[in-house]
């Protein structure tokens, strides 16, 4: 609230105003009551469904800790040749009060809760269709604000949409509290030991039973249920608009409705990153005998940047290759679609959905972070050094993130610092994204790859032995011996034929979809590893300054980049690990108890396995942890020689 203030502020200002301040304390005073309305509600139907749920989870106890039996009886049952005792338990006459009591204080509890709950329901249905119904408008048109990607947007509305999804991600949950309590009384009812008691209080479980089988549930003026799957249809719906994000889908592989503004979108983000790329080597080339050693350093790395977002536009946006790869991992690939093959297909579907998420969080804080610090730090100097004051800028020249050779002034004329400080903001996000997203895209595919080699293992691991043993007699020079073997039966080798085929075809899936891979990704990693070969000793020259506006401006960047190298070249090197306990596995299959023709199969197999897959850059460098190593070692290397030479 204070940033979009602060934003409208400065919009209004004017040499000329007399009423500014009477403006700025309506204004002020309008946003407050607003925003208190708005968390001050959401508070006190939060607490109150909290209050609800502790309710619920005192009956849940109550009902655990029910009774049972303290005493147990003996019933003859006569049968038609014998008379058999059976020992049963059964509640005494004062149990059987105290049981009936408990019950209905139980039932009465729940009642008093189901009546409260639908009481809120009522009050608050009105508030929670307005609510949703503004978060359906709003959430669109604040995304599409902040796709501008200016200063004055991103000051204004990023906090407010941040605010605003935090909020609606949050109340849904806890809305949803309230039917997830509700769903654990089902078989917390069903587990009261009602076989011990009779026939008058089994009716009052049964029907206790029956009534709690209807769900509580908060409801929008007492029709529409809400919770977490409004909050996902709203996202859904929302996200669905922000098409900025969305320039690295293969939409129109998936048979999903492609505007032509996504269309044609890569070739604008192209053109601009290659008049950036172009604009620095010209500044490069001009400019560098004016320049300190520490701005040709930067200018390098922004050159560097721009070169490598071309590459990943032009070998990923406009390729073919990529578009299929990716549509084929959604389609296919996905472990989504092989989780209810067995138990530990599902256990690793869950394992690797659960990573994607929380990676996938990780990045995109990594790169807002990175992205705020690098195009913020010029302005804050700027500001600091009184450059604002004057719009011509008599006292110097204005910094900037990106420096280029431009055909207008954008160094000492406001209005060209302000247009070129605005694109300077849309090339930095531009490049931030497709270096975080396509590094996103790389590792949840490699997340997948090596979830299908886990099953895989897991299937060889579990290879069925013979269930039969049989006897061989082996005649020996002064006896015969009895030796006991075990051999797969007839059918059993049928089984095992079909098991081994359908792992070797497994594995073969497995091979070729990472060949596509290394193929559609090859040019990127190539670049990309070349880049971080040239740009980590620059940017550890720049940070060895250790002021604070060098750690500020490219220690984040540094620390993201060093980062990203390295959490990259770990996750390629999964496949190759993967790949290599496939040996043993293969190894370790019971071929010992096969016929002649499996055991063909399995050698063959094993023959195959020992090639060990890998990515690689081009399709001839091999790429993972070693090339990081070799890396970050020559990168030291440098930085120490250009230490010594500054």
């Amino acid at each position: 609230m204070i940033l979009r203030n602060f934003a409208c502020l400065i919009q209004t200002i004017h040499p000329d105003s007399c009423h500014i301040g009477s403006l700025v304390r309506s204004t002020t005073v309008c946003c407050y009551i607003c925003s208190s309305w708005f968390c001050f509600i959401d508070l006190i139907l939060s607490i109150t469904i909290f209050h609800i749920c502790g309710h619920f989870n005192i009956l849940l106890d109550e009902l655990a800790s029910f009774p049972l039996p303290t005493n147990s009886s003996k019933i003859s049952v006569v049968l038609a040749d014998r008379t058999e005792t059976i020992e049963t338990r059964m509640y005494s006459d004062e149990e059987l009060k105290l049981v009936s009591k408990k019950l209905k204080e139980c039932i009465e509890y729940h009642r008093f809760i189901t009546v409260y709950t639908n009481k809120v329901s009522d009050a608050f249905g009105p508030v929670l269709l307005s609510y949703y119904m503004f978060h359906q408008v709003s959430l669109c048109l604040l995304l599409l604000q902040c796709s501008q990607m200016t200063t004055k947007a991103l000051i204004c509305y990023g906090p407010l949409t941040f605010v605003l999804f935090q909020e609606l991600i949050q109340l849904s949950v806890i809305i949803e509290l309230i039917g997830t309590m509700s769903e654990k009384l089902i078989d917390s009812v069903y587990w009261v030991p009602w076989e011990y008691m009779d026939v008058s209080n089994k009716k009052t479980v049964a029907i206790y039973l029956l009534n709690v089988q209807k769900v509580i549930r908060i409801k929008a003026l007492g029709m529409a249920e809400v919770g977490v799957t409004t909050m996902a249809s709203i996202l859904k719906t929302s996200l669905s608009y922000f098409a900025f994000l969305r320039t690295c889908w293969p939409g129109e592989e998936l048979g999903e409705k492609v505007t032509q503004f996504k269309r044609y979108w890569p070739y604008g983000m192209l053109t601009l990153c290659s008049f950036y790329f172009f604009g620095g080597v010209v500044y490069l080339i001009l400019y560098s005998h004016e320049l300190a050693f520490y701005e040709i350093s930067h200018a390098y790395i922004c050159v560097f940047m721009a070169l490598v977002c071309v590459t990943r536009l032009i070998f990923c946006a406009l390729s073919k290759k990529y578009n299929e790869v990716v549509s084929q991992f959604v389609k296919e690939i996905h472990l989504f679609y092989y989780k209810d093959k067995s138990e530990s297909a599902m256990e690793t579907y869950k394992k690797v959905h659960k990573l994607s998420h929380l990676y996938a969080v990780f990045l995109l804080g990594q790169m807002t972070v990175g992205l705020i610090f690098f195009n913020m730090i010029p302005v804050v100097n700027n500001y600091a050094d009184g450059k604002f004051k004057d719009k011509h800028n008599l006292n110097g020249t204005y910094e900037h993130a990106i420096n280029l050779y431009l055909p207008f002034d954008a160094y000492t004329n406001f209005s060209g610092y302000i247009f070129f400080n605005i694109c300077n903001w849309l090339c930095s996000y531009i490049c931030s994204s497709w270096f975080c997203f396509i590094d996103l895209i790389l590792s949840i595919t490699i997340f997948h790859i090596c979830g299908h080699f886990n099953i895989l293992l897991d299937e060889l691991a579990s290879f069925p032995l013979p269930s039969k043993a049989s006897e061989i007699s082996v005649v020996l020079a002064d006896r015969t011996a009895t030796i006991e073997t075990r051999m797969y039966s007839d059918d059993e080798l049928k089984l095992v034929s079909k098991k081994l085929k359908e792992c070797i075809e497994y594995h073969r899936f497995i091979t070729v979809y990472t060949n596509k891979v290394s193929d559609a990704f090859g040019p990127v990693l190539l670049s990309y590893y070349m880049f971080h070969q040239v740009s980590l000793c620059l940017l550890l020259l720049q940070c060895s300054q250790m002021t604070t506006k060098a750690l500020i401006c490219y220690g984040p960047l540094t620390f993201v980049l060093f980062q990203e190298l390295i959490q990259l070249s770990v996750i390629i090197e999964l496949i190759g690990t993967m790949s290599e306990k496939l040996i043993d596995s293969v190894y370790w299959v019971p071929w010992e108890y096969m016929d002649v023709s499996n055991k063909k199969t399995v050698a063959i197999y094993l023959l195959n396995v020992q090639k060990v897959i890998r990515i690689k850059a081009l399709g001839m460098a091999e790429v993972g942890v070693t090339t990081m190593a070799s890396i970050i070692k020559t990168s030291l290397s440098y930085f120490a020689f250009l230490r010594s030479v500054e």
